[in-house]
């Protein structure tokens, strides 16, 4: 007879313990019992006195299958097993294929087709868990894209390639790329570079902070009891960067051109669609597989090589690396893409004034610069 079959037999009270030969008591786990409270015994022993005798009762059973079920599951994939280990939802995102032209309202405009006239289909993510529900952009069903920069944005999230879009602040660089995860229901977390920034900031770091344990106590009695208490533990606290890789989210350096050499070469790795590796992590977390669904883009208001309108003077002249994606000659296309004015949604009209008068302002001075020239 099985040891489930014993357990149903044996199961003689609504609580569905099994009883003890040992001292009658009435327990679930016959082998946490005898560790318990007979040290001297072993399984081994009991069985060979009491042969026949259920381990186990029903609810026992199903716990152990739960636990060896979540088990395997955490070990066939890396970013559920890590997601666990972070005290996180590790729930699958499904997804569903919609037409662009339809998912972001473009109507019939030939722009909004492929190159063939063709409806272009565009991955619509589903099944989110809690936490990556507080982290979905808000609609703005106001928003009007502009198709051609809608299209490289769509693309770059598509193929999982890194986009970054550089360009004069007020130009919606952010905006769309927002926009574009709240159409495509894609978790959008942005990070704000500042010139003070560490690489704690973006990877992680170790953190004390009060925490409810169990810890077992003697009672008036001198019975043990087990109470929960307030204690201060030390745990590393995940960084943006790995979150958005475990969880699967869209991860937005914004300001990428003002942050220092030292935070853009975190992201190298990143941007080679290799694992990240964080030394100071326990071992659990200190090799982060990116989720399929994680994608990777940036915004920033020069391409690198510093600030050449006088606009931005606080921006560092960055190594080249940091603004290329080798991973294939495609990647850096994506990557360097530059945001006009015109090619976002609607801005603050002193915005639009002021680019355009800066524009007349470099086509007058190329005009006479052209007329000296001339004999």
């Amino acid at each position: 007879m099985s040891q489930l079959a014993n357990a149903g037999a044996a199961a003689t009270a609504p609580d569905d313990k099994i009883l003890c030969q040992i001292d009658n008591v009435r327990v679930h786990s016959i082998q946490s019992h005898i560790k318990k409270t007979h040290p001297d015994w072993t399984i081994e022993r009991y069985q060979a006195e009491f042969p026949g005798e259920p381990l186990f009762s029903q609810t026992a059973l199903e716990v152990i299958e739960r636990q060896k079920k979540e088990k395997e599951a955490a070990a066939a994939s890396p970013q559920a097993n890590m997601a666990v280990s972070a005290g996180i939802g590790a729930a699958k995102m499904n997804f569903k294929n919609a037409m662009f032209h339809e998912l972001f309202e473009l109507g019939n405009a030939a722009a909004a087709m492929s190159s063939k006239g063709a409806p272009i289909p565009v991955k619509v993510l589903d099944g989110h868990d809690a936490q990556s529900l507080d982290y979905l952009p808000e609609l703005d069903k106001s928003y009007v894209f502009n198709i051609d920069l809608l299209k490289k944005v769509i693309i770059g999230m598509e193929l999982n390639m890194p986009t970054y879009l550089w360009g004069f602040h007020g130009t919606g660089k952010t905006t769309i790329l927002q926009q574009a995860a709240a159409c495509t229901r894609r978790p959008f977390i942005r990070v704000q570079h500042t010139i003070n920034m560490q690489e704690s900031d973006v990877l992680g770091q170790w953190t004390v902070r009060a925490k409810e344990v169990e810890v077992e106590e003697l009672d008036n009695a001198g019975k043990k009891v087990v109470v929960k208490k307030q204690q201060s533990v030390t745990e590393y606290q995940l960084g943006p960067l790995p979150l958005a890789m475990i969880n699967g989210w869209v991860y937005c350096a914004d300001e990428y051109d003002f942050a220092m050499p030292s935070v853009t070469a975190v992201y190298q790795p990143v941007l080679e669609g290799q694992s990240l590796l964080i030394k100071d992590a326990p071992p659990h977390f200190r090799k982060i597989i990116p989720h399929p669904n994680f994608r990777f883009v940036a915004t920033g208001n020069t391409n690198g090589v510093g600030d050449e309108t006088g606009l931005y003077q606080g921006t560092p002249r960055s190594e080249r690396r940091n603004y290329s994606a080798s991973r294939s000659p495609k990647r850096s296309n994506t990557w360097m893409r530059r945001s006009r004015p015109r090619s976002c949604s609607p801005r603050p009209a002193s915005t639009a004034h002021r680019l355009a008068r800066s524009s007349r302002w470099r086509t007058k001075s190329a005009r006479c610069s052209a007329t000296a020239r001339s004999p």
